[in-house]
């Protein structure tokens, strides 16, 4: 008899182990899985080391979780297991979206590192208790199901019932990383579905013009200053974003042959622009020796003395290409034909801020 209660014992915590994988599963279809297919559908970049890393974690956390909450066999300290995984999902897709995405970015771009093109502040602060306190709890709840799905899947008189038992928790927890994926990465990922959505519109329109209405609502004028250059081959990169509301952003479009901005609001597109208009002939016109106001271009007192002595070095006929835009930075290579060459880069933080100019070598 006592056997038989060890092999019960065993088999509940194989079923847990196996509920809690199905659970960090689910989580992972909803939150990281999702969101990447949300980027790569619409021709954009998703660092897939931040998918990887939210999948392992989520389905290792979830295993431990569910044979844990079997081997306590305990109602009240599995809801407290899976309220600690809830709040530990919640925190991971903060810190990967908004900490761990600076990282990797700085990985490829050096020039980038220490800048924080993908700020965490006032907003996300403040709103990420409450995150963290919703989703805990959503998981808890789910977790109260996946106590009787465990119980269910031991008890079940075939295998075809233990696994519905078990795979049910996959349905219940995705429907939680759900929750946690529209509170918590929509706002980033919204601003590109809605750029993308457009470009798709106004393609579509060259062939079958929409309605005037249907025009208007999906703001299809905000294409014009990019002209036909739209209809190129692109690919999309979350730009920058009002750090205390994140209501305001803004989306970088890589054309075949040039480069684009497009502003968005609450998730419609406001308008777009060439990033020659935007940045270079800014950047162009400090450089000919212009006052930094006039040619709307911010330059930080600390970084004065740095960007006077590259604009004495640059001299004429230069040459600026932009190489890189990502988060708020722009990166723009100048180059003259007395061999001068350095990277500038600019900073969208409600004003166009001219960061640094260095030597291209360095």
């Amino acid at each position: 008899m006592r056997r038989g209660i060890i092999q019960n014992r065993e088999e509940m915590r194989h079923n847990g182990l196996l509920a809690g994988l199905c659970a960090g599963l689910g989580f992972s279809l909803a939150l990281w899985l999702n969101q990447a297919f949300s980027f790569w559908r619409v021709s954009t970049e998703y660092p897939l080391p931040l998918t990887l890393t939210g999948v392992i974690l989520s389905l290792v956390i979830g295993g431990l979780a569910g044979w844990l909450a079997a081997r306590l066999d305990h109602a009240f300290y599995g809801v407290m297991i899976w309220l600690a995984v809830g709040v530990f999902e919640g925190w991971l897709a903060i810190r990967l979206n908004y900490y761990l995405i600076n990282q990797f970015t700085e990985m490829l771009h050096p020039e980038l590192a220490g800048l924080t093109i993908f700020p965490f502040d006032v907003y996300a602060r403040l709103f990420q208790g409450v995150v963290l306190a919703i989703v805990g709890i959503l998981s808890a709840l789910a977790g109260i199901f996946q106590i009787f799905l465990v119980e269910s899947a031991a008890n079940a008189g075939s295998t075809l019932g233990r696994l519905t038992a078990l795979g049910l928790n996959i349905v219940i927890f995705a429907a939680v990383g759900l929750a946690a994926d529209y509170i918590i990465q929509r706002p980033l990922r919204e601003p590109v579905m809605a750029v993308s959505s457009t470009i798709q519109l106004a393609d579509q329109n060259r062939e079958k013009p929409v309605s005037l209405t249907t025009s208007r609502e999906m703001h299809l004028r905000a294409l014009k200053p990019l002209g036909e250059k739209i209809f190129q081959p692109y690919q999309l990169f979350m730009g920058a974003y009002d750090p205390n509301s994140i209501m305001s952003s803004s989306v970088h479009l890589r054309l075949q042959d040039s480069w684009a901005t497009c502003h968005v609001f609450e998730g419609s597109l406001n308008f777009c622009e060439l990033s020659e208009k935007a940045y270079l002939q800014k950047l162009g016109c400090w450089l000919d020796g212009n006052p930094d106001y006039s040619c709307r271009v911010k330059i930080l007192e600390e970084s004065k003395a740095g960007l006077e002595m590259a604009r004495a070095a640059l001299k004429e006929e230069r040459v600026l290409t932009i190489t890189e835009q990502r988060g708020d930075a722009v990166l723009i290579d100048v180059s003259d034909q007395a061999g001068s060459s350095y990277r500038c880069v600019l900073r969208l933080k409600g004003d166009l801020v001219l960061e640094s100019c260095k030597p291209a070598e360095e």
